[in-house]
Parts: structure tokens; sequence; C-alpha cells
């Protein structure tokens, strides 16, 4: 039950209310319907209710014990609930339901051939072994759990000093307040007579609920918490914690407000001092568990300690009631995120006394997980305080930078943003390799079922005809449903037991083999690549499509800012370290040249540098690739004068404006240095803001501190610095008044703020698409023809001209206003924008000047020299439409050239407010940051509303390079066979841009807006880009769409152009090397040219708003998805998070084969027994940021990269890596390697079984098809468990068909493994497990029976167990010998182990059976001595080797028809046999310079 609702009820909110301990000082708090005693009297009007004296304790008993404690608990089951849970769940599997069913059979006598343990036993250790496996993990989570949960922190108690105090409430039934009907309706006297069942049961039902609640309050009102103690010494020192001298006080007695029986409490009568308690009272820090920490608790958290629960921040050691937490560990972002208490609570609240006298009442939405979003407001004195994300701290965060803060709890334990997040429900991922083994399992079980039918029905027409022949057997014979069973029971193990729990073994050796591969640590991070599943490595090894974000994926996230865009006029920004590594280039020429020629003799397949057709030639300059206009700008060093003259005459105040812009607008923190009191640098949470920042501090404008709402700007005199690097100039001060966050929807922020002159004015920043179309119309501005002042002059002007120009302005400014010495010593302006003057001396009509009076922020100017007259003081004017056309146009103009740059842009825009707007404005604001209902919609309403009429003050180029090796990671990925689509929110021509550097499409792509055949034919063979961008028809888009696929099938397959492009390649190269033979350079157009327009790839870019029009029509969406299974790569440009996911969820449904699934049993059969690669194809997202956590989660894999965003992506993720070159050796080399292991581990797992039990139904034809078995019981139940699980394991583990650098050299390999479905299928189980097994089989027990060799006693033929142990000996053998030299490419160590172990075992259990075994026949078998007697005979030696090796040649002779017949294992056995061969070779040369060593004279 909540403790209350919030006064936004009426508005169809429902939220939490919870008071401050000073709350229940005031004597209005009887009147409050919000908590436990108003209930209770509602419910016992005519008792009165008991609560405690103590403020503190009244919290709890109003509205603390309605909500969970602190505790919390990531173990998923208790020592009750362990072993019930965990039998459902292993059981919940239908082999383990199989297997169950088998073991019932086996108990029923006379059924089970194989005695009754023979599945028991193999079942009971597999469940056994899972279940103490998931125990030890759920231990470890126990244990965790408890160390969080014992951490103490500091919780304020306050006290009576009376012990036995306690208030008494009578119930407020005389009271008729409607809040008692509306809070405790009771069913009316005609519901309660009704009669019916139903009111009777929800009656009950209610009882018991209250009573349980009840008694839960009972017990949590009766807890002690005997773990606390005193904190004796803390940060806040004795004015925190005062010890008042105690005194009797007298039991009070609260009741109604009628006049005959109120008495009033003499503590409430008196008139203490503001933010004092009562004499009666005293408070302290007291040391709690967090498990004992309580909703409405107030906590203080020093510096460095973790935060206990979810709180609200209400005062703060930071004299303007900041703090600074750090989320690392809650959604990785490394970056400190600013808090601030509000202004009412932080004001009044400085020491303890003070925090527990505080009234107040906060009032919260319900849990939430959102992390960041939080509604709620805080009533003080009748007055609602908005509480927004910026007051909540959260469980999991750090306090930093900070002394302390005092903070009241408001959702703990399971309630708390961090234990909500982790509870969320995921989607369960399973590997597309299981979808296959489903139907073996399946076309298995309908094979065992059909065999035992059949051998049953032979039994029972055998038991007809020749039963009676045979005297000896009885006078019955069996019945069907015996012999059916029977059957069954024998041949179960079909379907390997063992197959779960060795295959998750396996699993988690590859993940660990994937977590110490050095050559995926990234060292500057010091992250290497993690796991953080088991479940689906197999599917790294079959991607076909990887979903790649751009920023911080694709690209560093390391910003700097490259050029801007200010008044008409671009410059570039240069990076400080380019000159360095510019000096530095023409040393490292020679090493480069040396590695490109190593490059090219190590990958035959890649095109060679500088040669015709290398797909590295975007990255350096050519014709098609041409230097970077952004080097022909001039430096933004000349933007204030420098060394040049400014282009006009008005833009050096406009650029002046414009660094003031990229030094104030944003949420920036500097950091200081605490020895040295410099900045060091800066603290932002986005990357983008730092750069910026960072930026305008190195043209002369830095930000130089916050203090509460005053941001300090330190502008330099003539961009000079003093030696410390901190610039030597004045310090402005700009007040912070409002600040209009980011957000996804809303694409951009302002801050609005007070300038040192009084002014209010906002300053915004965003993407284009959202800033232009809030821009100011240019025809609402004052036209002016002649107004030609902003354009570039004729003649350079020199530097006096321009002050020349500045100081007659200022003076007619001056002379207007009648204050001449404001000419000579000016104060500093916040926007100096003078109007343009015309040609005939025309001068713009200044504004009317606003208060004389500055704001406090002139105060912290410090003592810096008065400006010079070039400096003075300019009135706000605005410009002419012609020049904001003029203007708006080069800023398109610098948008699209730094878009084509593969820039990030932003736009800045500004305008001045009138006070009496912004306080009507602010007025609404504040409603809409209380609003508990939709409060979001009226914030982003009120927003809009400041947002229009915005005139425009430039624009910025922010650089966000390629991560190192990106290009030739995605050229590899395309190589193998995998399509890469990019999902970015950047411009298209942004994205295309960089999709052309990284090699996603490639450099002489040609452009076109629709595609049909014959821009096609027009190609001439080079790869086109469909451009998709700014779509409103649905029936054009569709029209498009239809002409894109028709031309599209034209094409050649990707797959089958890029491999056509290595055979060339490979053709070429040998034709380079032939001439060099020869002495004859081939020139480039010797080389093999593709004439065919088919060889021509095909690419696609698409918008954000023409995919929102695709999503509109699902059979758009499926056009374009098949459009893109038909491209080279896709680039989706503008989208959101929720687009990402919904690309990644539709293209997944597509690959599951959703959209075509199969109707009916015959196309399901035709499906299974094809090899369609297409059917279980692969999808892969990556990403970095949290932005990016639903399109990880909507893939099959996930991969996050642990970057500059945080780590919030890779802790969602199912694999980390540092960097997304890291993600070629994951996919081509681990990938592949578990692809093979698992496929040859499940064959191996099911060709053991295949190799035996056929046996069983041969021996049938012997015994008349009784279903006699003709192994041993105990024997045959450890054929899984220990004669043959090592071999398959040390496959799964160990298989290397072929070393990571050949892998990494040619990806084609890669393409023709996994993603093709080479290995495990429905076929090549069929082939490879079904016939070779049951080949196998047959050789096993053929050979000993029409061998007729003398293996029993005294010479004569073999009896059953002497049979038995023959055949049972013999396919163990071929079993773990094919399985670890014919199914391993690479013989190991391992390998070799696991087959004498296994041999070993065999031997040494049946020389023991030989020795305990019975000598009677109860047992069915007569098996003493025999084993010892069998190898004493050369007869039994002789079968075993001829039968084992007659199976491994099968093996042999099946092998080479494949690899004959296979073109891909051709392939795969040339390149085994190549490295094979250097193994060879690399072995010999160590020898022989082993031997020169010792033996120095050898020849």
């Amino acid at each position: 039950m909540r403790a209350g609702r919030g006064p936004d009820a009426a508005d169809g909110s429902e939220g939490i209310a919870i008071p401050l301990p000073g709350f229940f000082l005031d004597p209005a708090s009887d009147d409050w319907v919000g908590g436990h005693s108003f209930r209770q009297r509602q419910r016992r009007p005519q008792e009165a209710v008991v609560v405690p004296a103590s403020p503190t304790k009244r919290v709890h008993y109003e509205v603390s014990y309605d909500h969970p404690k602190n505790a919390i608990s990531t173990a998923r089951y208790n020592v009750v609930t362990f072993l019930p849970a965990q039998l459902a769940a292993q059981f919940s599997k239908v082999a383990n339901v199989y297997f169950l069913f088998s073991v019932i059979l086996e108990q029923v006598p006379g059924w089970s051939p194989t005695g009754r343990w023979a599945t028991l036993l193999p079942l009971s250790v597999f469940v056994t072994l899972s279940i103490v496996h998931e125990g030890y993990d759920d231990l470890r989570r126990h244990h965790m759990d408890r160390a969080e949960n014992r951490q103490l922190t500091r919780v304020l108690k306050v006290k009576v000093h009376d012990r036995t105090a306690a208030f008494s409430l009578r119930g407020l039934c005389h009271r008729g307040s409607q809040s008692i009907h509306t809070l405790g309706h009771r069913p009316s006297a005609d519901a309660a007579h009704a009669g019916c069942w139903w009111s009777a049961v929800s009656a009950v039902r209610s009882r018991v609920t209250a009573r349980v609640a009840e008694a839960r309050r009972g017990s949590r009102e009766c807890e002690h918490s005997g773990d606390e103690d005193e904190d004796g010494a803390s940060a806040a020192g004795t004015a925190l914690r005062q010890r008042i001298e105690r005194s009797a006080a007298t039991i009070r007695t609260w009741s109604t407000r009628r006049a005959s029986s109120t008495i009033v409490p003499p503590e409430r009568a008196a008139d203490a001092a503001p933010g004092a308690l009562p004499d009666t009272m005293g408070c302290r820090w007291k040391r709690k568990r967090w498990e004992n920490v309580q909703v409405g608790d107030l906590v203080m958290i020093c510096k460095d300690e973790w935060v206990p629960a979810d709180c609200v921040v209400l005062a703060s050691a930071d004299p303007a009631g900041a703090c600074f937490v750090e989320t690392a560990a809650l959604d990785g972002e490394t970056a400190l995120k600013q808090k601030q208490a509000l202004p009412a609570t932080h004001g009044r609240i400085q020491t303890a006394e003070q925090l527990a006298a505080f009234c107040a009442l906060t009032h919260v939405e319900a849990p939430s997980a959102e992390l960041y979003s939080f509604k709620g407001f805080m009533e003080i004195g009748g007055e609602r305080h908005p509480l927004t994300p910026s007051q909540l701290l959260l469980r999991g965060s750090v306090l930093r930078n900070t002394a302390h803060v005092f903070a009241q709890v408001v959702y703990a334990g399971e309630h708390t943003r961090l234990r909500l997040n982790a509870t969320r429900n995921v989607r369960t991922k399973a590997p597309q390799i299981q979808r296959i083994t489903n139907q073996i399992v399946v076309l298995v079980f309908v094979l065992l079922v059909v065999l035992c039918a059949l051998f049953s029905w032979l039994g029972v027409r055998w038991g007809r005809r020749q039963h009676p022949r045979h005297w000896y057997l009885g006078a019955d014979a069996m019945s069907a449903s015996v012999l059916f069973f029977g059957y069954v029971l024998m041949m179960n193990t079909l379907i390997p037991i063992s197959l779960y729990v060795t295959l998750e073994m396996v699993k988690i050796a590859q993940c660990w083999f994937i977590q110490q591969d050095a050559a995926m640590y990234h060292a500057e991070s010091g992250s290497r690549a993690e796991a953080r599943t088991t479940a689906i490595n197999e599917d790294l090894g079959m991607v076909r499509y990887v979903f790649s974000d751009k920023t911080g994926t694709l690209t560093e996230n390391v910003m700097r800012l490259r050029a801007v865009m200010c008044a008409g006029f671009s410059y570039q920004h240069a990076d400080p370290s380019a000159h360095d590594a510019a000096s530095k280039r023409p040393e490292d020429n020679t090493g480069d040249e040396e590695e490109e020629e190593e490059e090219e003799e190590c990958d035959p397949d890649l095109i060679g540098p500088g040669e015709p057709g290398d797909p590295r030639a975007h990255t350096r300059a050519s014709d098609d690739a041409p230097v970077s206009d952004l080097l022909r700008l001039p430096p933004t060093g000349q933007m204030l004068g420098g060394t040049a003259a400014p282009p006009s005459e008005v833009f050096r105040a406009r650029a002046e404006w414009f660094l003031r812009c990229l030094a104030l607008c944003h949420t920036v923190q500097p950091d200081r240095d605490p020895a040295t009191g410099r900045i060091a640098g800066y603290q932002a949470v986005s990357p983008d803001e730092k750069a910026l920042v960072a930026a305008a501090a190195e043209l002369g404008y830095a930000m130089d501190g916050r203090a509460g709402a005053l941001v300090r700007l330190r502008v330099a005199e003539g961009a000079a610095k003093d030696g410390g690097g901190r610039p030597a100039g004045r310090v402005d001060g700009y007040e912070v008044l409002d600040v209009l966050e980011f957000s996804s929807a809303r694409r951009r922020m302002s801050v609005i703020m007070r300038c040192p002159d009084g002014r209010i004015v906002l300053v915004a920043k965003g993407a284009d698409s959202a800033i232009w179309p809030r821009l100011r119309a240019p025809q609402d501005l004052r036209s002016d023809p002649l107004d030609r002042a902003f354009m570039p002059s004729p003649v350079p002007l020199a530097p006096a001209a321009l002050h020349v120009r500045r100081a007659s302005f200022t003076a007619s400014s001056s002379s207007s206003s009648s204050s001449s010495s404001r000419a000579a010593t000016p104060s500093p302006s916040c926007l100096s924008l003078p109007s343009a003057q015309t040609r005939g001396r025309r001068q713009r009509q200044p504004l009317p000047p606003t208060s004389p009076q500055i704001s406090p922020a002139s105060d912290v100017s410090g003592s810096t020299a008065a400006p010079d007259s070039a400096e003075a003081q300019a009135s706000f004017a605005e410009p002419t439409a012609e020049e904001e056309q003029w203007v708006r146009a080069r800023a398109l103009e610098a948008l699209h050239q730094f878009s084509t740059e593969g820039l990030r842009t932003l736009v800045y825009a500004h305008k001045e407010i009138a006070p009496a707007a912004y306080e009507a404005w602010r007025a609404r604001y504040a409603q809409a940051t209380a609003a508990l209902a939709g409060r979001q919609q009226q914030i982003e309403a009120a927003c809009e509303e400041m947002e229009r009429g915005l005139l425009l003050a430039g624009v910025s180029a922010i650089e966000d390079r390629l991560q190192a090796g990106v290009p030739e990671t995605i050229f590899k990925l395309r190589r193998a066979g995998i399509r890469v689509w990019m999902l970015t929110g950047d411009k298209v021509e942004t994205a295309v841009n960089i999709a052309r550097s990284c090699r996603l499409i490639d450099t002489d792509a040609v452009e076109t807006a629709a595609l049909d055949r014959h821009v096609l034919d027009c190609a001439a063979g080079r790869m086109l880009l469909l451009t998709l961008q700014s779509a409103a028809d649905p029936a054009a888009l569709d029209r498009t769409l239809d002409a894109a696929l028709a031309a599209a099938r034209r094409l050649e397959p990707v797959a089958e152009r890029f491999e056509a492009r290595s055979h060339r390649e490979r053709l070429r190269r040998g034709l380079k090397t032939f001439g060099a033979m020869v002495g004859v350079q081939p020139g480039a157009g010797s080389a093999p040219r593709d004439g065919d327009k088919r060889q021509g790839g095909l690419s696609v870019a698409v918008d954000g708003e023409t995919l929102s029009l695709l999503e509109e029509s699902a059979g758009l969406l499926d056009k374009f998805l098949a459009l893109g299974t038909l491209c080279d790569a896709v680039v989706c440009s503008r989208v959101s998070p929720a687009q990402k996911a919904l690309v990644v969820h539709r293209m997944r449904v597509r690959c599951e084969g959703g959209d075509r699934a199969a109707r009916g049993w015959r196309q399901w059969v035709r499906r299974a027994l094809g090899r369609d690669g297409d059917r279980y194809m692969v999808t892969l997202a990556i990403g970095d940021g949290g932005n990016d956590i639903a399109m990880i989660q909507e893939a099959h894999v996930g991969i996050g990269i642990a970057g500059q965003e945080g780590l919030q992506a890779s802790r969602a993720a199912d694999f980390s890596i540092g960097q997304f070159r890291f993600l070629q050796r994951l996919l081509l080399v681990h990938g592949r390697w578990s692809y093979v292991r698992v496929s040859l581990f499940v064959m191996s797992t099911f060709y053991k079984c295949m190799a035996l039990f056929p046996a069983q139904l041969m021996y049938q034809f012997y015994t008349g098809f009784c279903g006699t078995s003709l192994f041993e019981g105990t024997t045959l139940s450890f054929y899984n468990t220990l004669f043959t699980f090592l071999p398959p394991m040390a496959v799964g583990i160990f298989d290397q068909d072929l070393q990571p650098a050949t892998l990494l050299d040619f990806p084609e390999l890669y393409r023709d493994m996994g993603p093709r479905c080479r290995l495990l299928s429905v076929p090549q189980f069929i082939r490879r497990v079904w016939a070779v097994g049951t080949a196998h089989a047959a050789l096993g027990i053929l050979l000993p029976l029409v061998a007729a060799l003398p293996l029993g006693y005294g010479g004569t033929t073999s009896d059953q167990f002497t049979l038995g142990v023959c055949v049972f000996g013999t396919v163990v053998a071929t079993v773990v010998v094919k399985t670890a030299y014919l199914d391993m490419r690479r013989w190991t160590l391992p390998a070799h182990l696991s087959v004498v172990l296994m041999l070993a075992l065999w031997i040494g259990y049946n020389g023991l059976l030989s020795h305990v075994y019975s000598m009677g026949v109860g047992n069915g078998f007569f098996g003493r001595g025999v084993f010892v007697r069998l190898m004493a005979g050369a007869a039994f030696w002789m079968q075993w080797v001829v039968s084992v090796a007659a199976g491994l040649c099968l093996c042999l002779v099946v092998n080479l028809i494949c690899t004959v017949r296979d073109p891909a294992e051709r392939r795969l056995a040339s390149w085994f046999a190549r490295e094979r061969a250097a193994e060879h070779a690399a072995n010999g040369a160590r020898r022989r310079e082993w031997l020169s060593r010792r033996l120095p004279n050898a020849p």
C-alpha cells in the first residue's frame, strides 16, 4: 500500500508522499491523510492510535513500513526454493524429460533389457552437475549481497529524552472530511447484502491481505538495529551533533480539533526558534547498515562514499548546493555528473539540528527503471519546488569532489533505479546451431520410434511363427507393448544424454580462450575482450549482417574542433598535435613503405598500394579523394585580427560573441589542480562539449569556473596568455538562469543567462535540423538594401581602420546617451554586435538601454586592467534582413562542406529576452517542471515557446577521427561475406563520407536518387549509391523501392563478386610477378578489368525521416530490408535509438525465416533436409553508448565497446571488446573456431551414440527380435559418461584447423564455413553421422559373427557376454580414434591424452569387472574372468585391430570423396597442407640450428 498520493492525483498521476521528520513538529500535520495513522483511524474510528513521539520513528511508522527495506538480493534462490526450482528448471528441458520417462519405464520389471540403472545413473550424474554448478553461482551471489547490505552509512536519528513518550491519536470520525471517504471507501449496505459469492471471496481476500500487511508492519516495528553504533567522529564535527540533556516528558495526546477535547502539546505551543528542535528532543548521527536504511531516512554521505539508496539531495557542503557524483558502476560513464540541491532547502539547512527540524513534504513518482528521468516536487510552506534528475542521487553512484551532502531516501532496496534496471526482462538469446540440433533431435526421435515399432512388429511376428518351435523358450511369447517399450529403453540413448552438460563445459573453455587472447587487449583503456555469456559462442562464426554505430564505435569519440563558420566566413582550427605529426612525417616515410610492402606480400588478395583499384586510395590525396578543403581555410587565430585584418567591419564583434557562445552554452565543469589551483582540464558528460569549451579556451575565451549559478569567463587580452597557460585578461560573470537540457527528441540545448550588463540572453546549440526551423524569418527583420558593411571589403582594412570605425560607432552611441566618459572607459559587454554602417554613413538605431544596474556577476571580474577604448560597450542591434540572408546562405554552404568532410556540425543561435517576457515564461516553466503527469511534454512545450525567433550565431564542426584499423577491418568483413550497416544520428553527407573513409562504400561510387536499368547500365561496373532522403510520398517511395529491387537483382551477388575479385587479383599478381622475373613491368591496363556491368555493387543511404515513413507501412519496410540484403552496405542516418532497435529487430526476424515460415510437414521436411545457410543467418550489433543498448539486445549477438561514452553498452552486450578493429579477430578467428568446434562436438556426440546402439538392433536378428541387450547394463551406462566423453571435448576445446594469421589474411575462409552451415546440418548429419555410425556398428558386430572366431570358453564361438565385450571394445576404440585423429585437423597433446586415457579406462574397468562380477546367472551374463581370458588370446586383438582399421579406412574414404566434390573443402585442405608444410620447414630449421649449436663440426 502506498504511503500517500501526491496532489496531482486529480490529473491521473499517482505518487508517493514522504514527510521529513520536521513535518511532524508542525500542528498542521494532524490533518495529513497520507500516512498509516490516518488509515488506522479510518478503519477503527473509535480507537486511539498510538504513534512514536520521535519524528524519525514517526516517519518510519507513517511511511517507511509500507515500502521495502534497503536490503537487496541478486540471488535467485534460498534454502527452501533452491532444490524445487532447480528440479523444475532441469526438467523443463525436453531431453531430460525424455530420459526421465525412460528411467520410469526401466523400473518396470521385465521391460528393460539393459537393467534398471542404465539411464538413471548417467541422468543423475549430469543433472547433479548442473544443479551443483547453479548452486555454486547462487552462493557467490549471496556472499556479494551480504557484503553490500552490511556496509555502513550515517542516518540522522531524533530522540525524545523520555523513552516512554508517545502520541495517542483518536479517530477523525467526527471531522466529516471528504478525504476519509476517498481513501477508505466502505462497501454500501446493498453491496454487503448482495449475496454474491465473488463479493464474499473478495472480502476474505482483502481481510487476509490486510492481516498479512499488518503482520509485516508489526515485524518491522519490532525490529531492533542492534548493529548500530554512534559515529563518534565524522567530517561534520561537533557542529552537526549536539548532546542535549535528557529531561522528563509527559505523554502527549493529539485529538480532534473539537474545542472541548483539544489538548495542545506544550512543545508545539512554544514558539521555538526557526530551524530548531524543541528542548525535549535531540538529534545525532548513527551508523546503520545499508539493509536497515528505510524510505524517509535522512542520511549524510561524505566524499568518496557510495550512495546507499536513491535519495533526494537536500543540502551540500558546497556554498552553491552543488555536488558531483560518479556513476561508472551504474551506467559506465566515468565523467562526473553535477547534482544540485534545491535553493529552498540548501539555504535553510546547514546543521543536523536544522535538518531534523526542517518541515517539508516530498512527493515523488512511483518507482521507475528510468535512469535519466525523475518527476516530483517538494512542498515547503505550501509552495511547490520541482524535483528533477538533478536532485536525485542514485544507488550505485559515488560522491566525488564534495565534502558531504544531506539527503532523504525516497526509494530503497528493490525499488531503486539500479535494481529495477537489473531485473528488467531481457530477451533470452539462443544460438542458431540449437535450431539445427533440435531438428536433428526430432529426426533421431522419429527414427527411434520407427525402429522400435518395426522391431516390435518383427518380434511379434517371429513369436507367432517361430516361438512354438522352440520349446526351451517357454510357453508364452512377449506382447507388443512389452517389446515396444523394451526397445525404447534399449535404444533411448540414441539421443546423447551428455550433450547439454558437456557442451556447456566446452563453451566455458572457449570463452576463457577469448578472454585470454592478448591480441585483443587494448592497452590505452586497459580493457580486454570479455565474454558475458556462454550460450552463443558459435554464432560469432555465422554472422551475415553487422549493424554498427558510428560515434565511438567506428570513430574514436575523442572530439576536437576542426572548423567554424561565423558571420559568413569559415576558419579551420588546427590541432596542436598536427604540427608535431607533420614534422615527423618525412622520417616515418620509409617505415610506411616497408609496412605497405609487407602487407602486400602477406595478403595476396589485396590490391597493392597506389595501384589501380586500390581500396585504400581514398585515405590519401588523389584525383578521386582530393585534399581536404579545410586546409585551404584561414586559421581561427585570425578571427579576432592577429596578423590579418577581419574580412568585414562587423565581423570582429560577431566573432567575439560566437566565441562567448562556445564558452558559455554547456554544462561543463572545470577540473582544477588542487596543488596549483589552475584549470587542468574539463569534466563533461558529452565529449562534444568538452572539445568546444577547450577550443574556446585556446582562442582566449576560457571558462574559469562555476559558483552556483554564476559562470566566470576569463577573456584574454589580445588572446595572450601568461606563462602558466592561464588567460591573462578580465573575468566576466554570467548568471545562468535556466538550462533547457538536451534530449534525443529535442536534439538541442539552450542556456538562459544574465550578462554582466544586465541583459537576459538565450543561447541555443543543436543539430541544424533542430535549430534552423526556429530561426527568425528574414522578412521579420528590418530591411536595408544599402547595408553592405557585413560583406567582405574589396581592400583589406588595416587593424587601425577597424578600431577607428569601432571608436566612431562607440562615440555615436555615447553622444546619444549624453555620457562622453563611457567612450573612454567602457564596461565589459555581453553582446558586442555593432550595427552595420551604410556607405552613406547611415547607422542602425540601437534598442533602448536596459537598467543600468549590473548583476553581481560583474563583481568577479577581479583586479584586471580596465579595457581600452577599442573594447567599448556596444548596444545589441538586430541585423538587417539582407545581412541575415547572406549569412544563412554561407552557413548552409559551410554545413554542406563540413558534412562532406565527415565532421559533426552544431549550429549556434541566440536571442535577447525582455525581463517581463522572461518572468512570465519562467512561471509557466516552473509549473511544467513541478507537474507529475505529462511533465516531459509540458517542459518541451515551454522550451519550444522560448526557443523561437532565434538569430544565427555560427556553426561549429567537430572531428571524430576513425579508430585505428577500422577501414581494414570493414574491408576484411566484406571479403568474409559480411554486410555492414552503419546506423548513426549524423547527417546523410557526414555518414556517407565516413562510410567512404572506412571502406564501407567505394570511393568512386556513383550517387543517385533513383535506381533503374538505365542507371545501372551507365554505371559501367562501378558501385551505385542510392540515396533515399526526405521522402514524403509513400506511393513514390514504393515505386522507387520496386525499381531498385528489380535493378539490384540484376547485379551479381555480393559473395560471388568478392570471390571473383579475389581470383582476378591473384591472377593480376601472378602477372606482376612474372613480369618482374622477365624484366617487363605490366602497366595498369594489363590487369584484368571488370567488363561485366553486373560486377558493380550497390549501397543505400537513408535518413531518419524516410525510415519513419517506411515504419508506417510494413510492406514498405519489408521491401527496404529486401533491398538491403542485396546491397554491399546500408547507411542509416539521423536515426533515433528506437529506430536502430527496430531495424535490427526486423532484420533479425527476417534472418530467422519469420517472413517465410514453413507451412505443413512436407515443407518442413524439405527445408530440414536441404542445406540452406540463409535460414540461419546471424545478425550482430555493435555500439559503445547507452543509446545502443536496445539495438545490441535485439540482435542475435551484441558486441559492446568500452569507449568514451562509458561501459553501459559493454555491460549489456554478450561480448565486450576495446576497439572496433578487434572485431575482425573476434569473428574471423574465435568465431570461426567456435563454430567449427561446436559443430564437430555436436556431430561427434551424436556419432558415438549412433556407432553403438544400431549394433543392438543387428543383434536382434540372432535373438528372434526378443529385445535382448547385447551389452551388460552397468557397462552400457558408462559408455557416454566414462569411456567416450573426452575426445569430443578435446575437439570442442582445442581444435584449430587453421592458424590465426591465415584466417586474418584470407577472410574468405570465414565465408566458406559458418555462414553457409558447412559442418552442421541435417544432410551432413545423415551422411557423416547416421551412415558412418551405422557402418561402424555393422563392422563391429558382423566381423566377430561372420568370422566365427574362437573367443568363447574352450575355443568355442563367442557367447553373449564375450561377444558384447568384443563389440563394445571395438566401438569404443573406433569412436575415440576417429574423433581425436580424423575429426580434428590439428593433432594436439590433449587429443593424444584423451585417446590413451579412454582406452586405459575401458581396459581397467573391464579388468576390474572381470574380477568382481558374480559367478551366477542372476545378472544374465557369465562375466567372471572373461576379459582376462580374452586379453590372453591373439584372436581378440586381431579382430579388434582389423575392425578398428576397417572403420577408420571407411571414414578416410568418405572424407576424401567429400573433399574432392566440395570446392570449399578443397580450399581448406590446400590451406591446411600449406600450413603443415610451413610448420615442418620451421621445425626443421630449428632442429638444424639446435644441431649446429650442439655439434659445430657436424656436416
